[in-house]
């Protein structure tokens, strides 16, 4: 078993620079179709996703720093994206929440989103397509199941 796991390892080490460099570069390509930050688009994204989030919890989603958080957020209160409001569940906490404004914003930068994967995936063959988007489906699913976010919290 250990050295199954050895070998896996080397072989996890070995792709993971060039496949995280390349995601790096596909996200901050993204973030400028939607005329954001890397950092401000995910927060809008991962608040998105979850519909709402206390700082903390956006925090964890993340992995960065409080200040680092708290400085995005604000930023993106002030420009009408993302707004603070009560929890129903306990008034001394604050979830945030998306505005109107991100949510509708969001929804048309989708289309351009897409034509951006659209691009990329245009420069593969049908079969290394179909390969890649499996690939992506399966390291979600993985990712989903053993909570990876939750590593570094």
């Amino acid at each position: 078993m250990d050295k199954k796991i050895n070998e896996n390892m080397e072989r996890f080490y070995k792709s993971f620079i060039s496949v995280m460099h390349f995601f790096h570069n596909m996200a901050v390509d993204v973030s400028r179709v939607s005329d954001f930050s890397l950092a401000q688009f995910r927060v809008l994204m991962v608040v998105h996703h979850f519909g709402s989030l206390s700082v903390n919890e956006l925090r964890q989603q993340l992995n960065i720093a409080q200040s680092s958080t708290s400085e995005i957020i604000d930023r993106l209160v002030q420009q009408q994206m993302l707004k603070r409001e009560n929890d129903p569940q306990d008034k001394r906490k604050t979830r945030l929440v998306l505005t109107p404004r991100a949510v509708k914003l969001i929804r048309n930068q989708g289309d351009r989103i897409k034509e951006y994967y659209r691009t990329i995936l245009e420069m593969l063959d049908e079969k290394d397509q179909t390969l890649l988007v499996d690939s992506f489906e399966q390291i979600q699913r993985i990712v989903e199941k053993y909570h990876f976010t939750e590593i570094n919290s």
